[in-house]
């Protein structure tokens, strides 16, 4: 049995056609803001295209840590209520919806690594199709899990359709209500923050690190959720990560899952991105640079000497036809 999970990001709710980026967040706030963090935003946008990265050097100048504290716990809130009207907009049962989703959406996305490896037979990554078969085709039956990194409940409404119609053929969907926010919900706990102390350093945020450093944030709500999502990567045969930077501020579970490939040979990563017009294939130098880049991604964070093993286990799919397909 194969144990598939996936890492779902933002990149699920843009394909959804919710406008939940950062930048279509700071759209929405106020110029006329006291706020310290707004203020800086609205003076340099382009440096807090990823807010949380931006954050933790944002305080790591900070000379009074209440105050930037204040108007992080304040843009949390917007961000929270923003997101909340976002997500209201993704409704199943509304014919903009209805018309563009069917009930195979989640089925195609739990299928895509057969559709997009073994049964793609343009497919120029033998490689890739040879290892992905060798885990499938010794297992009678596979489980899928999903980690969800999303505040909207986009995922957990698909997930819902599916179950509605699936059957004993059905691909089964498995682990912590097949679907597990690791950073909180829309409604509790949300998590808005940088990855360690050392990306803010700042001696004036030591009695602050434990509302603005995601992990010790995580640890402090002591709801099993951290051991829960470690446990699951470590149970996998196959991660995949779909609509995720793979960026600094979640280093935690880069760093988790390239140690499961350092000590899991047989174990394997499959990154999934989306290129606006497509990637040729007839210019083969051009897409294995491209692959490369993706690989590098989460390869950065890598310090060990297996590097170049595990780089042969991580295998990019650019804009697949199969995950959270719907017709346009």
């Amino acid at each position: 049995m194969a144990n598939i999970t996936f890492l779902i990001g933002n990149g699920l709710d843009i394909k959804l056609g919710l406008k939940t980026s950062y930048s279509d967040f700071y759209n929405s706030l106020s110029y006329n803001s006291k706020n310290e963090i707004i203020k800086n935003i609205k003076n340099e946008p382009e440096t807090w295209s990823d807010f949380e990265t931006a954050f933790g050097k944002f305080a790591k100048q900070s000379e009074d840590a209440e105050t930037t504290m204040d108007a992080h716990d304040e843009i949390t809130e917007l961000l929270n209520d923003y997101l909340k009207k976002q997500d209201e907009f993704f409704n199943l049962e509304s014919k903009n919806n209805s018309d563009k989703l069917t009930d195979d959406v989640i089925h195609n996305t739990l299928k895509s690594i057969e559709r997009d490896f073994i049964q793609n037979n343009h497919n120029e990554n033998q490689s890739a199709n040879s290892q992905i078969h060798n885990i499938l085709k010794v297992r009678s039956q596979n489980q899928y899990f999903f980690i969800n990194f999303n505040y909207t409940t986009t995922l957990t409404k698909l997930i819902n359709r599916y179950k509605e119609y699936e059957n004993s053929y059905s691909p089964k969907l498995l682990g912590h209500d097949s679907d597990f926010k690791i950073h909180g919900t829309l409604d509790n706990k949300v998590t808005l923050g940088v990855n360690h102390r050392d990306d803010i350093a700042n001696p004036l945020f030591e009695n602050q690190y434990t509302f603005c450093v995601k992990p010790e944030c995580l640890e402090n709500m002591n709801d099993g959720r951290v051991e829960e999502a470690e446990n699951l990567i470590d149970s996998s045969h196959i991660i995949v990560i779909f609509g995720m930077s793979i960026g600094p501020s979640d280093k935690k579970w880069w760093d988790k899952i390239l140690r499961h490939l350092e000590y899991n040979l047989d174990s394997i990563l499959v990154i999934h991105d989306y290129y606006v017009g497509g990637i040729s294939a007839t210019v083969p130098r051009k897409l294995a640079k491209i692959q490369n880049e993706i690989k590098n991604r989460i390869l950065r964070y890598y310090e060990g000497e297996g590097k170049e093993d595990i780089s042969r286990r991580i295998f990019p799919v650019i804009n697949s036809e199969h995950i959270f397909h719907f017709e346009e």
